[in-house]
């Protein structure tokens, strides 16, 4: 048996040599029994993890592991161009197959097919049941997870009589377009922020989903042409602008994306610069309001006292800033109760993680965006972040200045604030009453 080994070890280290495991009396290369697995439904992208896959195909050749945004990424390499990485989202989150290599390739690995109810603790929260098949689950007994799980237009459902009694996954998505809070109700009075030029700085944006194709009137993607379409900018854009999920669906977008991974304030600070200098030779019903940035992460990227010149700079300008830091406006994250009337105040309460005190509370959580992987799909997020908050309160103040072009942006924060509904947990934003403020200032 030693000998054996020994034979096995020299086999794994010779270059240019067929990478082969033990498996009783016979040994396979990597490429064939990665194909075999796949047919047995036995590796399945964010549900296998680390050990699993060390228990089918052996252990590498080298692991490695490195941080990658607010999660981790461990690399497996196994020779001939063999490689499986694997993701943890969060630091709480599963360790679980991310991408898989043969031979240099990605292995298509397709829709995550969920084998039983096990494999749904293996899910990230993050991504939760976004892109994965249900369709051979019984989750009769499983509405408590179901209702704490992202999903979006791609995941595929088991049968009506095999989810649990009252939950609808389509109805959920449909609902959780609305912006609520009255918002609807002002877009039937004609408080669109028609008239208004929004100007969101974010990642790399989907240009054709139509919830907001038809609002864009400029796009600058400078220096990011290798770059596809992220998450986040289609998320954001729907939520101010979308014609169906926005609260101003009827505002201008002027889009200028940045690659936030890169922590660099500079990024950010010539796209507001550009935003300055575009607005003075904008017609007045195309200037841009107010400016949308969900990150708050200013202060730990580099150039920190650059971008604080040129936000300095926006104000000075008559340009309402609305991002993650609460140097521009304080305020917390809201999440909803699915089974309440999401135009009242009650039927809101603060996300689990935001513990803490702000003059505003603003809706982020259980709502439904606009998807970066087609033009027609759609995602639910189960847990909302500031980011999302963060162009809806945008949205909402282009309201305020498409009644009245006058307002400055401190007085848009003072209203806000002014204006909010009284609640359990705090003020909550109300939309309809910073409307009727911003009205009654106009008359003044």
């Amino acid at each position: 048996m030693k000998n054996k080994s020994f034979i096995l070890t020299l086999i794994l280290l010779l270059p240019g040599s067929t990478f082969a495991v033990e498996n009783g009396d016979k040994t396979r290369d990597f490429a064939g029994m990665v194909q075999a697995e796949i047919v047995k439904g036995n590796i399945i992208r964010r549900v296998t993890d680390i050990s699993e896959f060390k228990n089918m195909f052996g252990a590498p050749i080298n692991e490695e592991t490195a941080p990658d945004g607010g999660g981790t990424f461990t690399k497996l390499a196994y020779p001939d161009g063999g490689a499986a990485w694997f993701k943890q989202m969060q630091t709480d989150s599963p360790i679980v197959l991310s991408r898989l290599f043969v031979n240099g390739r990605t292995v298509d690995l397709g829709k995550p097919l969920l084998r039983d109810t096990s494999d749904l603790l293996k899910l990230d929260s993050f991504l939760g049941l976004q892109g994965v098949s249900l369709a051979k689950l019984d989750l009769r007994d499983s509405k408590e997870f179901l209702l704490n799980m992202s999903f979006d237009s791609l995941t595929e459902w088991p049968a009506k009589e095999k989810l649990p009694a009252g939950f609808d996954p389509a109805r959920i998505l449909e609902n959780g377009e609305n912006p609520g809070l009255g918002i609807k109700k002002l877009h039937k009075a004609g408080i669109t922020g028609r008239g208004v030029g929004i100007a969101i700085i974010d990642q790399p944006l989907l240009l054709g989903h139509k919830e907001y194709v038809s609002r864009i009137i400029y796009y600058n993607a400078a220096g990011l042409a290798e770059v596809g379409p992220q998450m986040h900018g289609p998320s954001v854009a729907s939520f101010a602008v979308g014609e169906n999920i926005g609260t101003a669906p009827e505002a201008v977008l002027y889009y200028l994306a940045v690659p936030s991974w890169k922590a660099d304030n500079v990024y950010y600070t010539d796209a507001l610069n550009t935003i300055i200098e575009m607005n003075k030779s904008l017609p007045a019903n195309e200037k841009i309001r107010v400016v949308s940035i969900s990150t708050g992460m200013f202060r730990q990227f580099k150039n920190y006292d650059k971008w604080l010149e040129a936000l300095h700079k926006a104000e000075g300008n008559n340009i309402l800033m609305i991002t993650c830091d609460p140097d521009t406006i304080k305020f917390g994250n809201l999440t909803r109760d699915l089974e309440k009337d999401m135009d009242f105040p009650e039927s809101y309460m603060p996300e689990s993680w935001d513990t803490g005190k702000y003059p505003l509370w603003v809706p982020g959580g259980r709502r439904t965006r606009a998807s970066y992987q087609g033009a027609e799909l759609y995602v639910f997020d189960a847990v909302g972040g500031r980011s999302w908050s963060t162009p809806y309160l945008a949205g909402v103040a282009a309201l305020g200045f498409q009644v009245n072009p006058g307002l400055t942006p401190e007085a848009v924060k003072e209203m806000l604030i002014k204006s909010a509904s009284p609640g359990k947990y705090g003020n909550v934003l109300n939309p309809a009453g910073f409307i009727d403020l911003a009205q009654r200032s106009l008359k003044k």
